[in-house]
């Protein structure tokens, strides 16, 4: 090959690589001319908005308890159950498209803390009755 016809093959090559890249937006660091951003941001909106606590949601299933807590006293037990209640009662207000949990959890005791011989810890079994949050925004 000539060394004129390997110069040529260098120059396109390179210049095959400076548009690659160009493309790709690597060249100058900055994005390529063919694909642009946005040239505008969204105008803020004008919303009031407040949020709200109420009705009245059950954890229960079928009448039963949809959790239970354990540990090594009955007062371990009761916190387990209390904060395994608080998570289901904020994943069910979720899963209905609401905010979450708010205000007080009401829990009703299903069964009375025994000493589970199976696992070897304290159990208590229960559901909760429990309010949701959601927010209304108003403007436009």
């Amino acid at each position: 090959m000539s060394k004129v016809s390997k110069l040529a093959l260098v120059a396109c090559m390179a210049s095959l690589l400076i548009v690659g890249m160009a493309w790709a937006g690597e060249a100058s660091g900055a994005a390529s001319p063919l694909i642009k951003a946005p040239n505008f941001t969204p105008a803020p909106e004008n919303r009031t908005c407040h949020g709200h606590c109420g009705g009245s949601h059950s954890t229960a299933i079928n009448g039963g308890p949809s959790d239970w807590g354990m540990g090594n006293s009955c007062t371990e037990a009761q916190t387990a159950l209390t904060n395994s209640l608080y998570s289901t009662s904020d994943n069910q207000c979720v899963n209905l498209g609401l905010d979450g949990v708010c205000g007080t959890i009401t829990q009703v005791t299903t069964t009375a803390c025994y000493f589970n011989t199976m696992k070897g810890m304290y159990q208590i079994d229960g559901y909760a009755i429990h309010p949701c949050a959601w927010t209304i925004c108003i403007g436009p």
